[in-house]
């Protein structure tokens, strides 16, 4: 008889915190030369809703809401479209001081680039996350519009002229032009 060793594939049961669940994480590592990885978090119920009364909180819980900020310690940018910043509210994408320090330890900038897709930059500078004087946005919008009287500091990324937005030419654009390496998708289904 040949003697077999059985390993496990799931990890002993036990509790751990989102930042000892996500401890080692290194997404940047995992990044082709010409475009940033890729990874997203978002909420849904059994039955497919991703939020209740347009809000995601009613089918979170306090373990969920942690997870959510502690992945957004570990990426270079958090891409949300504009609905999603309205409704949500979105202000300074890590709020804690401690996450900060985390993020500067692991050679990450303080706070993540907060990329917002908005086709007609339906945008306004009283947003919290425009507001917030921390916050670095980057915007992939095909209008010519410029938002004016924001704290954060905003810049644009547009297609060519008369072209269209396109996903994979902005990723490659955002590891070129902001040398994003990871790029954390958050929202709804659209």
């Amino acid at each position: 008889m040949t003697a077999v060793t059985l390993r496990r594939l799931l990890p002993e049961p036990g509790t751990v915190t989102a930042e000892q669940a996500l401890d080692g994480l290194a997404l940047a590592e995992l990044a082709p030369d010409h475009r940033p990885y890729v990874v997203l978090n978002m909420v849904a119920t059994a039955d497919g809703a991703a939020a209740v009364a347009h809000h995601t909180a009613p089918i979170s819980n306090a373990a969920d809401r942690q997870l959510f900020h502690e992945l957004r310690a570990h990426v270079d940018a958090v891409l949300v479209g504009a609905g999603t910043v309205r409704t949500e509210r979105y202000g300074r994408l890590v709020r804690d001081p401690g996450r900060r320090e985390r993020r500067v330890a692991r050679g990450l900038a303080p706070d993540p680039l907060a990329i917002v897709v908005s086709h007609r930059l339906s945008l306004t500078p009283d947003l919290p996350l425009l507001a917030d004087r921390h916050s670095r946005v980057v915007v992939l919008t095909s209008s010519d519009a410029e938002l004016t009287g924001c704290a954060a500091q905003v810049t644009y990324l547009r297609p060519e002229p008369g072209g269209e937005l396109d996903l994979a030419v902005a990723l490659r654009r955002l590891r070129t032009e902001h040398g994003v390496r990871s790029v954390l998708c958050e929202g709804g289904p659209n």
